[in-house]
């Protein structure tokens, strides 16, 4: 499961409209929950992520939500809590990069310090050949009883075509977007590494991303080391 570190957000709501109108996303329905399911490279159960909305805010058409999220593994065991803000006004949508950190216990290091960063931006309009912002997050992780700087970054993020897909939640015409993940780790002596891996995500316009393919960096390989795919939604 130690791919999923590198997913980009689930269920991330954006439009493909000048004025969108962030009340119909799923994020802003308080309480609603949607249920994840993470495969391995050969196509297994690896785990399943749930996000349950906690709250929500809506100030003059700008909503703001706490989203929390817990990571089970193959058997049903938590291994992991976390929360993560979503934003939305006219121009688009935006998640919180500690959403990324959710996944941090199916790695062999833990995080010693808060993330700190941005947010992972959705424009409000989407077409083929749209390029969309890179994120980037930094913080401080524990190795084998050592800290170390962890830095990571999503970029070359672009809407390469339009497909319509079908999970157990729905069907749904997607953007597909492609993305390159960077991550590294800093510290003293030789104690550092680096890791890249690619994407491909669906992306429903005025839901969010419904399927993630972790892909080799610049997504050429054609099978994915692993995928996440929406299986439930309750509102």
């Amino acid at each position: 499961m130690k791919c999923f570190l590198l997913s980009l957000t689930c269920l991330l709501a954006a439009g493909t409209v000048a004025a969108q109108d962030c009340n119909k996303y799923f994020y802003s329905t308080p309480q609603a929950s949607a249920e994840i399911s993470l495969y391995n490279i050969g196509g297994l159960p690896d785990g399943k992520a749930v996000y349950k909305v906690e709250s929500v805010k809506n100030d003059k058409g700008v909503v703001m939500a706490n989203i929390r999220a817990t990571l089970t593994d193959r058997t049903g065991r938590t291994v992991s809590k976390g929360s993560f803000d979503f934003k939305c006004d006219s121009t688009g949508a935006s998640v919180d990069v500690q959403q990324y950190f959710v996944y941090m216990p199916l790695i062999s290091y833990r995080i010693a310090a808060m993330p700190t960063g941005g947010y992972l931006r959705y424009p409000a309009v989407l077409s083929v050949g749209t390029k969309l912002p890179d994120g980037y997050v930094r913080t401080e992780a524990t190795v084998n009883g050592k800290k170390m700087k962890l830095h990571y970054q999503i970029k070359n993020r672009k809407v390469v075509g339009k497909e319509k897909i079908t999970t157990p939640a729905g069907t749904w015409t997607c953007c597909v977007i492609t993305y390159d993940a960077n991550s590294s780790l800093d510290g003293p002596g030789d104690g550092g590494s680096a890791s890249q891996l690619g994407g491909r995500e669906w992306f429903a316009p005025g839901f969010g991303v419904v399927k993630t393919h972790h892909l080799s960096p610049g997504g050429k390989s054609k099978e994915p080391y692993g995928t996440q795919v929406l299986t439930k939604l309750t509102k």
